[in-house]
């Protein structure tokens, strides 16, 4: 469904391009009737989720989870770093979506991540660049992360409703919150104001 309503949004993008340069009058999509799918605003990860789904993960998919949780930034952004967006003990890179320019230091928990990610690499003959990596050395794709992501989550017994890989942006977001303060939350998500960080 989510799919299918994005596939709409683009093609009526594409007739709404075509009809300012007169190669169409009319918006075909514009008469498709969808419903809204429904917000995941209510949706929070537990600890106990995360726990359940990362002891039924393989070692690359828990790598995704904890870089994916410690970065808290969406899928994409996690997918495509690499060994050279880490200088000076921190992460720099520009997010994807906002191409916001983003600085998160590396170090305690992230850095002993980064560690077991490296050393998990150095065990393939061949040396990826890519932080993430799958079970044989090569770069981890949105093909790959989904399917390892959802067979442990199937595996702890839970769904799609409950529990899908870019929710760990928003509990990361939420658990530093409580931790530190919101706009701690707001510099690691990239946000432009706190509230849009508690909307999010």
């Amino acid at each position: 469904k989510h799919r299918a309503l994005r596939e709409k949004a683009v093609l009526s993008m594409i007739f709404t391009w075509a009809i300012a340069r007169d190669y169409c009058a009319t918006n075909p999509v514009a008469a498709i009737k969808t419903k809204r799918l429904p917000w995941r605003k209510a949706v929070y990860i537990t600890d106990e989720m995360l726990e359940a789904v990362y002891q039924k993960a393989s070692p690359a998919m828990r790598d995704a989870l904890d870089l994916a949780y410690y970065l808290g930034q969406r899928p994409a952004d996690v997918l495509k770093l690499t060994e050279a967006d880490i200088r000076g003990g921190a992460f720099d890179f520009s997010q994807n979506k906002t191409g916001k320019g983003m600085v998160i230091e590396a170090g305690g928990e992230l850095e002993a991540l980064i560690k077991r990610m490296n050393e998990r690499k150095s065990a393939y003959p061949i040396r990826r660049l890519q932080l993430l990596v799958d079970e044989s050395g090569q770069p981890m794709t949105k093909a790959k992360l989904r399917s390892r992501f959802e067979a442990a989550r199937d595996a702890a017994g839970f769904d799609g409703a409950q529990f899908q890989f870019r929710d760990l942006r928003r509990k990361a977001a939420s658990d530093l919150r409580d931790q530190v303060g919101i706009e701690a939350a707001q510099a690691l998500l990239g946000h432009s104001s706190v509230v849009m960080t508690e909307h999010y």
